[in-house]
């Protein structure tokens, strides 16, 4: 007895389809994910360029800032800022830049909210200005040009 059921994340059986194999239906985030993730693999991956650059709130260097650089389409890339405030971005590997193009800029930085405990993932809270860390909310913008000499300041405000 053969029977077929056709729903979303069904497998769809013989009924009617002859001797074809059973095939499934990935859920479009599934699809998008792994569409994601083929567009990087391989030689085909797209052109970085060198980006640098330092991040300072009230006139001082913030260290230990995650920067996020996120391209308008394509794999985002990202740094810590160094003792000086100082950032080189990374999309695959250390050092490697990012994407040209428009890119929207987010910095945050986290600290423990507790006291040190055997938690290896304990509760934490970004200090900086909260309008920074969400690609939705950052004002900070950065074009950056195929020419790999890209350097950004960020002079975030309180």
């Amino acid at each position: 007895m053969s029977s077929s059921f056709r729903g979303r994340g069904a497998l769809v059986g013989k009924g009617g389809h002859g001797d074809r194999p059973p095939r499934a239906h990935l859920p479009p985030s599934l699809g998008l994910l792994l569409a994601l993730v083929a567009a990087g693999c391989g030689p085909g991956r797209p052109a970085l360029h060198g980006v640098t650059g330092e991040v300072s709130l009230d006139g001082k260097p913030v260290a230990g800032a995650g920067v996020l650089f996120c391209p308008e389409g394509g794999r985002p890339a990202a740094a810590v800022t160094d003792d000086q405030g100082r950032f080189r971005l990374r999309t695959w590997r250390d050092a490697d830049g990012t994407l040209a193009g428009t890119h929207v800029v987010c910095v945050t930085k986290t600290v423990p909210t507790a006291a040190e405990s055997d938690n290896p993932y304990p509760e934490s809270k970004n200090i900086l200005p909260s309008r920074y860390a969400s690609p939705l909310t950052s004002p900070l913008r950065a074009d950056v040009s195929p020419a790999n000499n890209n350097f950004f300041h960020f002079v975030l405000e309180p």
